[in-house]
């Protein structure tokens, strides 16, 4: 009996989580989480609706999805984001439906799926990607962006227009 009760405790606190962050956001109209790094850095989430798996730690985002990191911010229809285990930190994102990147400077990044490395730092744009900086446009099947040392890399049929 004392087992079932605290299955049961368990399930309503999940449930009542679940309930406060949809409350929330049906008040403020979006979803919002940051999380810090141990590099001082924070991610911030937005999005229209969001839901929580606890037990495998992953939040799935949709409508109007934005995240910020540094200098740079990801907008998509959808979001997956998967937490660490053990500190509960976000460590992986992926993002699909209309998927943009910009560091808010010289590069505007866009293409059909994105995967964002938060631990290590990288990210991966996916099919149709179209690459910009300043006046110059790179398309191809393939970008990866090294967040730390700012080294682009890209693949399958790349067709360019360089501004020098």
């Amino acid at each position: 009996m004392k087992k079932n009760k605290v299955y049961f405790m368990n399930k309503l606190s999940s449930f009542f989580f679940l309930c406060v962050i949809f409350w929330i956001s049906s008040i403020s109209g979006s979803y919002s989480q940051e999380s810090g790094q141990k590099n001082g850095s924070t991610l911030k989430l937005k999005a229209e609706r969001a839901v929580l798996d606890k037990q495998n730690g992953i939040l799935k985002f949709s409508g109007n999805v934005e995240i910020n990191f540094k200098e740079y911010k990801i907008k998509s229809d959808f979001l997956k984001a998967t937490q660490n285990k053990n500190k509960k930190q976000i460590s992986l994102i992926e993002a699909s439906g209309n998927v943009f990147m910009t560091n808010n400077k010289d590069i505007n990044a866009s293409g059909d799926a994105l995967t964002f490395n938060v631990k290590d730092q990288y990210i991966l744009i996916l099919g149709n990607v179209k690459f910009a900086q300043g006046d110059s446009v790179i398309k191809g099947k393939r970008v990866y962006i090294d967040l730390l040392t700012e080294n682009i890399e890209f693949d399958g049929s790349i067709s360019s227009y360089i501004v020098n």
